[in-house]
């Protein structure tokens, strides 16, 4: 059996900015009373992998001591909450992702410039809620279909954005689908490099091999969409947290495993499937 890894996959550059100020943080704190805003990146490994290290992941911040430390996770955090934060004086590092950050500064100056906003994206997502929280002339939508249901906005000026891990073919499709619908439409491709650069090189990998495991976890945007990208081209794609999920049967008769992952999918993952399939017999 033989095994390929995309030329792009795993930890992208916020997420490593994101994984190692948090290392860096607990220790320089000795592992006390260290808190997060949520998950540091949706991934159950690295959120395994800090739990151990008494990292403690809170949603209310009026349960954070004062005397604590705060990391605001990867997606960001609403701005009433990071007010809430800075009026408390609680000390606090931010591990925001720079897309993330320059994505929300964007919005903001488009509606400040008379746009109304669309994004393409999921509204519970807490890179949504960033975005949106200082921002009320928006509408987001999440599928295609939406889209197509819009009515004409006429002389309005429509501004396009996407959340950061979107596809970028189906950007493209929304983008077809609003030309007819407004005479004044804005572009701005929110869509990240490292999202760009792991699906275009995941679509390369899942056209040559036999079968695709896409690693990473369920709650992953940027995972979920790997996966669903490599499922249109390869059936035999499967989606795992890590290689021991995947049933193993599924590789019997396969020659070549194609294996990619998400941005939030750490290197010790990837190099366990691999390891673990160059010694694999069936």
């Amino acid at each position: 059996m033989k095994i390929k890894v995309a030329d792009s996959a795993g930890f992208c550059i916020g997420v490593k900015r994101a994984f190692e100020l948090t290392e860096k943080i607990l220790k320089k704190y000795n592992y006390k009373n260290i808190f997060a805003t949520g998950e540091i990146v949706h991934n159950s490994s690295v959120t395994k992998y800090f739990n151990n290290k008494n990292l403690k992941i809170v949603k209310d911040l009026s349960k954070i001591p004062n005397d604590s430390v705060l990391i605001i996770r990867a997606h960001g955090i609403e701005d009433n909450l990071r007010n809430k934060i800075i009026k408390r004086n609680i000390k606090y590092y931010d591990a925001t992702c720079p897309y993330v950050a320059k994505f929300k500064l964007v919005a903001e100056k488009l509606e400040k410039e008379g746009y109304f906003i669309l994004i393409f994206g999921d509204k519970e997502h807490a890179e949504i809620k960033t975005i949106t929280s200082n921002i009320k002339n928006f509408k987001i939508l999440s599928t295609i279909e939406e889209f197509e249901r819009l009515g004409n906005f006429g002389d309005k000026k429509i501004a396009l954005l996407s959340q950061t891990t979107q596809s970028v073919e189906l950007f493209k499709e929304v983008v077809k689908i609003l030309v007819d619908k407004t005479s004044q439409l804005f572009i701005f491709n929110t869509i990240c490099d490292a999202t760009k650069k792991r699906q275009n090189a995941a679509v390369r990998l899942a056209k040559e091999v036999d079968i695709m495991i896409v690693l990473g976890s369920k709650n992953s945007a940027n995972s979920f969409r790997l996966y669903s990208i490599c499922k249109e081209i390869n059936p035999e794609t499967y989606m795992v947290d890590n290689i021991y999920e995947l049933d193993k049967n599924v590789l019997k008769g396969k020659n070549l495993v194609g294996i990619t992952a998400g941005a939030s999918t750490p290197d010790w993952i990837i190099n366990e499937a691999v390891h673990f399939l160059k010694n694999f017999e069936y």
